[in-house]
Formats: structure tokens, sequence, C-alpha cells
């Protein structure tokens, strides 16, 4: 097990998350097609949407995909709040925020989501993948 002592190494991580998550992602996403999206994670991912069913497998996430994007078109935007590789250099986690547009297919209007998103990753064969992922929707702030 590789042990992260080394800033450089951390940031350089650091920054392989970012992309993962803001750039990555929302290009998986977009792309119509559940392989791009299914290999963001690892075999054995925990996945749980907001008020959709828990996926354990990365074919269990291509059935999800499959039945949002058959009624939607999905327009995501992420973003990290906070990041931490941990010292093990093969585990960390992110919390952020993500902004969903959903657009139905049958050309009725858009709506769009805010949601706040936990990340775990874990590095598999030298990439990081997302091992854990919860979705909640995000808190209306009081005013």
């Amino acid at each position: 097990m590789e042990n992260l002592k080394n800033p450089v190494d951390r940031e350089i991580d650091e920054q392989k998350i970012r992309s993962l998550i803001t750039e990555k992602y929302p290009y998986a996403v977009r792309s119509g097609q559940a392989k791009n999206y299914s290999a963001l994670y690892t075999s054995d991912v925990t996945y749980l949407p907001y008020d959709g069913p828990a996926c354990h497998s990365p074919k269990e996430i291509e059935k999800f995909y499959n039945m949002i994007t058959e009624k939607f078109r999905i327009e995501p935007v992420l973003s990290i709040e906070e990041l931490k590789v941990l010292d093990t250099g093969e585990d960390a986690y992110a919390i952020g925020l993500s902004t969903a547009t959903l657009t139905p297919k049958d050309g009725s209007a858009a709506h769009t989501y805010p949601f706040r998103v936990m990340w775990l990753f874990h590095k598999v064969l030298g990439q990081w993948k997302i091992h854990k992922q919860v979705w909640n929707v995000k808190p209306q702030v009081a005013h």
C-alpha cells in the first residue's frame, strides 16, 4: 500500500479527483452511453441516488441510468466543496454540489434540481473511481 507523505502526490491526486467529478462525470452523463457512466465506478460500488434504487454494481447503475435517460436529457453541473485524499493514497472522500437540469424527451418543461453529494473514492489500477455515492436534496436556505 502506497503512503502519501509527499504533498505534491496529494495535490496531483486531488486534481485527478476534481477532474473526475467536474469534467469526466458530466461528460459521461451527457454522453447517453450507460457504459461511459458506469466506467466511473468501482466494481463493488454503493450508489444511492435520491429517490431512486440502491445500486451495487456497474450493471445496476447502467440499468438505472438507462431508465432515466430513456425519458430525460440530463445536464449536470458539479462542484466539490471539500476534498481529502487519505494517508493511504488509495482512498479519498469529497462533499459537493450538483445541479441537474432534466429535460423531458416528450417536449415538456425542464426542471432543475439541486443536490448535495458525498463521494468516497478508491484507486483501482492507478485510476481514481467512485466507490460510494450518496445523493441528497440540497436544503433551501431560510432568509
